[in-house]
């Protein structure tokens, strides 16, 4: 678990009885994570419920991870390593992600990740599907879109090459 300690640092009355809770869970890495809710329960000396909100907090850290890490992917940023979750997993949950992309020229962004996680995962499709911990068939549809991707991309970039940098006489 990378929740390290938990507390509630502030209970508001609302109207009805209802009561503001706000938590603060702090992780391996000094993180302070909010969890918010409203009850009409009194929480003061619950730390049943405080736990069960920290283990909440915590299987929410990776998820989050991933998806902040396909964001940076997608706008053209840089692969971070990750904190809450073996390298594995996040590659498995970033790829997936990227996989949900619709515009090839940002799912082209997510190339260079591809081909690391190739690296990290092994010399053939089996290895890499098995370091993912996916099947083989889907490797090989991960595999294959990044593939004609790649190869699309060599044409676009070639295609870059031929844009008038004016327009000729008679065009105008």
């Amino acid at each position: 678990m990378t929740i390290t300690s938990s507390e509630i640092v502030k209970i508001i009355n609302k109207p009805n009885n209802l009561r503001g809770v706000y938590e603060q869970h702090t992780d391996q890495y000094a993180r302070i994570h909010s969890y918010r809710y409203y009850t009409t329960e009194d929480v003061t000396e619950d730390a049943a419920k405080l736990a069960a909100h920290a283990l909440k907090v915590d299987a929410n850290l990776a998820p989050i991870e991933s998806d902040s890490q396909t964001v940076e992917l997608q706008a053209g940023g840089e692969e971070a390593l990750p904190e809450y979750q073996t390298q594995a997993d996040i590659d498995r949950r970033t790829l997936g992600r990227l996989m949900l992309e619709d515009d090839p020229r940002v799912f082209l962004n997510g190339l260079e990740y591809f081909i690391a996680v190739e690296l990290r995962g092994g010399s053939n499709a089996n290895a890499r599907a098995t370091y993912l911990g996916i099947p083989r068939a889907e490797y090989d549809l991960i595999s294959k879109r990044f593939g004609d991707v790649q190869g699309a991309a060599f044409f676009i970039n070639d295609d870059k090459g031929q844009i008038w940098e004016e327009l000729p006489p008679g065009y105008f």
